[in-house]
């Protein structure tokens, strides 16, 4: 790997912080929930979080996501000021190791390791070794792991630890539509995206209609060369022979259609390299990927076109082979620059080089209103 830091210019002075928009979206959560903001939050809010992860084994697929995940504006907020003690749990995760107080001592540490370090000029870098412990069941610390499990596995414990039990999905149990509402937990609230799947008998036009929840939103990548693509690939009819249609009952010819109703303020996407058929094997190539991207045209009907540019904020790209490889990540910082994400080392790195990588996944944030491209 020691060439593929030439390119990059380590560096050294950085700071912590809360990412571009998050002092605007913190307000406006702090607003709907009655949280307040700290005045060590607020003293941050303007400067970058710029830190190494140490790997002492296999745990690159961690580090990537953590970057990405605490690249995130409003993450590292809501964790450090631990809201999550504010609302009602459905478990409690006050006694012993749980994930959310082990992201909420991580971000302290970030903070702490901050201060220590900014004056000296030298890259801090966290050992997240509780992380490790409560994910040494399900991931092995001997062997590689994929990141985007990792990723699906970090938030459904952080979604299951942190839903209010008061709170239920804001759908109406009458219909299958999405109904728009408060979610239960943090991670709903800024992460899900709520596809509506429909299947249309052509004969006598009964047609049925299911939701489905993400985290991530998988696109294909066989035979596509940029995302804009494979979202036009996941929003094509496709036709269904032989579905047996509760209308007739009886086998017809269906089409079926997926249609996003609802996306969150975070949109992450998992751009599917890895293939099992024929064989297994990974998909090579640059799929081309924008900085800004108008999600209202897959989603005309419930977002509102003033809110549906989404700014890419971190990508994870993994080097290697579907037998072995590593994870790096690239993050965009509050003041427009890129930074190399390789574990321990960081460095500065050109737009143009962030913009030629086969990312892997992809992490997007809407802009506010306020916010220009």
């Amino acid at each position: 790997m020691k060439g593929v830091y030439d390119a990059y210019e380590l560096v050294a002075h950085h700071s912590e912080s809360i990412t571009p928009g998050e002092e605007r979206y913190s307000g406006q959560k702090e607003r709907a929930s009655g949280f307040r903001a700290t005045k060590f939050a607020e003293k941050w809010a303007l400067k970058p979080c710029i830190f190494g992860l140490e790997n002492n084994r296999y745990f690159c697929y961690l580090n990537s996501m953590l970057q990405c995940v605490l690249n995130i504006g409003g993450f590292m907020t809501y964790y450090r000021q631990q809201r999550f003690l504010e609302i009602t749990l459905t478990k409690p995760i006050l006694k012993g190791l749980s994930f959310s107080k082990t992201i909420a001592q991580l971000c302290e540490e970030i903070d702490s390791k901050n201060l220590t370090l900014a004056r000296a000029k030298q890259i801090k870098v966290i050992q997240p070794k509780q992380l490790r412990r409560l994910l040494q069941k399900t991931f092995s610390p001997i062997m590689e792991h994929d990141a985007h499990e990792f990723l699906l596995s970090l938030f459904c414990n952080l979604r299951e630890e942190t839903t209010d039990k008061r709170i239920n999905y804001p759908r109406d149990p009458k219909s299958t539509e999405f109904t728009p509402g408060r979610f239960p937990s943090f991670i709903d609230q800024n992460f899900i995206t709520i596809e509506n799947t429909q299947i249309l008998c052509q004969k006598c036009k009964h047609s049925e209609n299911s939701l489905q929840y993400f985290t991530t939103l998988p696109l294909s990548v066989e035979g596509i060369h940029s995302i804009h693509d494979s979202i036009e690939h996941y929003s094509k009819p496709e036709e269904l022979s032989d579905y047996r249609c509760e209308g007739c009952k009886v086998m017809q010819n269906c089409q079926m259609r997926r249609k996003l109703v609802h996306l969150s303020d975070c949109l992450v996407i998992q751009l599917q390299r890895f293939a099992q058929y024929p064989r297994l094997r990974k998909i090579r190539g640059l799929i081309k990927f924008d900085e800004y991207m108008d999600m209202g045209t897959i989603c005309p009907d419930k977002v509102n076109p003033f809110q549906s540019i989404y700014e890419l904020k971190s990508i994870a790209v993994h080097l290697g082979t579907i037998y072995g490889g590593h994870y790096v990540a690239y993050c965009k910082k509050e003041d427009g620059q890129w930074y190399f994400m390789d574990d321990e080392r960081v460095g500065k790195v050109s737009t143009e080089e962030v913009f030629r990588q086969d990312a892997y996944i992809l992490f997007y944030q809407k802009q506010r209103q306020d916010q220009g491209c």
